[in-house]
């Protein structure tokens, strides 16, 4: 794993839980009507954050292993999901979970994968998954055509220094990075993910990106000052429309 992602998250663990977008229950029944994921099946999910997606694999009944470098953001998914006896968390990067050999059912890889080494990982996911296993890529992208986006990443690229645009320079839409990641075919499915939200949490998905100033560094008041700016000129009422597309990539290991 990329060495600026765990500083970059460094501190954010409680916010990141508290206002990143969950993932939209199609994508869930997706996965396990159509690409094979079963209520039995052990599932890896690398670099898991807060656990926010572990979180809809273990509604289905799916054992799951957290594998996150961070300490902040391991304990948080630990304080949502420890009391089940389907979640388990290891401190270990993409590239070296420390997973034994072929002893995942399936992989997920959720808002994550744009921080590994990818042939580092391609090369885990062949070692740990079980035959016939598959890897899910998976991302929550705001909608670039949407006027409120455009603002936001106006504000950013002015007061946010290690602001590189949402992909932070990875192309999501390039399949050249996906055909040579799973060596082969894989399948691309996308799936609507509006959500209303209130200013405090508007905000706090902002701040909790990896390229937002911390609270101790220079331009974070004036970041949050400026989104809250945003949430008046757009709010509707009390709550924001933020339109999310929530972006899929599956395919085996070959």
């Amino acid at each position: 794993m990329l060495d600026h992602n765990t500083g970059d998250f460094s501190g954010k663990a409680e916010v990141y839980d508290q206002s990143r977008p969950p993932y939209p229950r199609a994508l869930y029944d997706y996965l396990y009507s159509d690409v094979g994921f079963e209520s039995n099946a052990v599932i890896a999910d690398i670099g898991a954050g807060t656990g926010i997606f572990s979180a809809g694999l273990i509604e289905r009944g799916s054992r799951v292993i957290a594998v996150e470098p961070d300490g902040g953001m391991r304990a948080q998914a630990v304080r949502r999901l420890g009391a089940s006896p389907l979640f388990s968390a290891v401190g270990a990067g993409a590239e070296n979970t420390g997973l034994s050999e072929e002893s995942v059912d399936f992989i997920t890889a959720a808002q994550a994968f744009h921080w590994f080494d990818r042939a580092a990982f391609s090369a885990e996911c062949r070692r740990i998954l079980k035959k016939g296993g598959r890897v899910a890529l998976i991302w929550n992208d705001r909608d670039d055509a949407s006027p409120i986006v455009t603002d936001i990443a106006e504000i950013s690229a002015a007061l946010c220094p290690r602001f590189r645009g949402f992909k932070g320079g990875f192309g999501k839409d390039d399949a050249s990075v996906f055909s040579a990641f799973y060596n082969g075919p894989y399948e691309y499915r996308a799936f609507e993910n509006d959500l209303m939200l209130g200013a405090d949490v508007f905000i706090g998905r902002c701040l909790s990106s990896s390229y937002a100033p911390k609270p101790d560094e220079e331009n974070y008041e004036a970041f949050a000052a400026g989104l809250r700016n945003i949430f008046t000129r757009y709010s509707q009422g009390s709550e924001i429309l933020m339109p999310y597309i929530t972006k899929c990539y599956t395919g085996a290991m070959i």
